[in-house]
């Protein structure tokens, strides 16, 4: 197994059992397994080479599960090791969409979303290529909660943006704009994104509560975070 970015990676070593044998045997194990291997096989003594590892992950139908992409483990007498680093959603997105700008573009908008709304819990895995006829593409938007209503949970972005990991509270349009540089979306293209998601938010109706309604109410928090948020990141 893996650690840090990259959970559940693993390889499965097998007698000649097939893919439903498997699943019966190892239940949840086998989910997140890219590829079977023998016993015998080389990859056992050490990292196979990174394309086949590449190719592994994001060729379709290489996953026993079909949806979620996951990398490869070797493993020696000192344990599991990731055969790759784990790279940003955004480089996947680049390698592998069949769409890449397209897919890319979606991307950025989900980000800035997920800040928007305080969800400190977008991490790597909710983010994921689908296989579709054209090829991989940039999954529906999954996991979009406000967690920063619990004020003892992470104030902090769960993905590194400009290489860090940064404060809720740090967070500007100036950020947000520099991310979607850094990822290589045209200037035009981050500001229309940031331009439209501001005039959405601000037209909901969901955010809109009577007056009676108290200032510790679950909603007044939720509401207050997203606007505090919006203030800043679409100033």
């Amino acid at each position: 197994m893996g650690d840090g970015a990259i959970p559940d990676t693993r390889f499965l070593y097998h007698d000649g059992w097939d893919d439903f044998g498997l699943l019966l045997t190892y239940g949840a194990d086998c989910i997140g397994a890219v590829g079977i291997v023998s016993k015998e096989a080389s990859h056992k003594e050490g990292p196979p080479p990174p394309d086949i590892v590449e190719e592994a992950a994001a060729v379709p139908g290489k996953t026993l599960s079909g949806v979620q992409k996951k990398l490869l483990a070797w493993h020696d007498d000192k344990g599991f090791h990731p055969c790759l680093d784990a790279a940003d959603p955004a480089t996947a997105i680049t390698r592998h969409s069949a769409r890449p700008l397209i897919d890319l573009a979606h991307y950025f908008e989900l980000v800035a979303f997920n800040l928007v709304i305080g969800n400190a819990d977008a991490h790597l895995k909710n983010f994921s290529l689908l296989e579709r006829p054209e090829g991989l593409r940039l999954s529906p938007a999954y996991d979009l909660v406000n967690s920063l209503i619990y004020p003892d949970y992470e104030r902090q972005t769960a993905l590194a943006i400009g290489g860090q990991k940064r404060n809720f509270d740090s967070l500007d349009r100036s950020v947000v704009e520099k991310l979607g540089l850094d990822i290589g979306l045209p200037a035009a293209a981050i500001k229309q994104t940031l331009d439209r998601l501001a005039r959405q938010f601000a037209k909901t109706q969901t955010l809109a509560f009577p007056a009676n309604v108290s200032p510790d109410d679950i909603r007044t928090r939720y509401r207050d975070i997203v606007q505090d948020n919006a203030g800043r990141i679409f100033a």
